[in-house]
This record gives structure tokens, C-alpha cells and sequence, in this order.
């Protein structure tokens, strides 16, 4: 026999909250898909049981993550790097970064 999963308040309250935003609105953005989306998220999210610290750790760092941001500094190994054009080199670990030949090669 299979355990009904107990919805938390803070999970009511979130589908509560995108639902007076929206989100969940056919003629909305994206035809209300953004609120399926983001209660699948909600409802994983719950599943881990987190405590407020890990929480907190675990929030900022998908954050990061989703946006691209890295989650330790950018070093000038080759391996991170792509030219994208003459002397121009652009991130893989994260794209808003450029750099020149100059700039990659100082300090060595």
C-alpha cells in the first residue's frame, strides 16, 4: 500500500501564491504553464525535507546554477575557455565573462 504524501503549508502557500500571481492563467504567460512548472519544482523541493540551513543552501545554489553562475572562481585553465574571435575568449563556465590572450596569459 502506498504512503499519501502530506503536502506542507508552505507548499499550499506557494501554489497559493502563484495562482493569485497567475501563473496558472491560460490566457497568462506562456498559457499558464509557468505555474505547472514551478509547482513541479515546489513539490521536489518539499520531497527533500530540507531544514531552514540547507534550505537556504540549496535555493541559492540552483539559483546560481540556472543562471549560469559558477559555483567556484574562473581560472585561466584552457579547458575553461573557447575563442570566439581573434584574441577573444569567452567562458564556458560562465558566458557573461570574456577575456583576451593578454589577460589569460597573465601572471605566467
Amino acid at each position: 500500500m502506498s504512503k499519501k504524501r502530506v503536502v506542507k503549508p508552505w507548499e499550499k502557500w506557494a501554489i497559493e501564491e502563484l495562482k493569485r500571481a497567475g501563473y496558472y492563467d491560460k490566457d497568462g504567460t506562456y498559457e499558464g504553464t509557468l505555474g505547472d512548472n514551478l509547482e513541479e519544482l515546489i513539490k521536489v523541493f518539499s520531497k527533500q525535507e530540507h531544514s531552514g540551513f540547507s534550505a537556504s543552501i540549496v535555493s541559492n545554489t540552483f539559483h546560481r546554477l540556472v543562471h549560469w553562475k559558477p559555483l567556484s572562481p574562473i581560472t585561466d585553465d584552457s579547458e575553461e575557455w573557447m575563442e570566439i574571435g581573434n584574441n577573444l575568449y569567452q567562458s564556458r563556465r560562465c558566458p557573461s565573462v570574456f577575456a583576451t590572450n593578454e589577460l589569460l596569459r597573465q601572471d605566467k
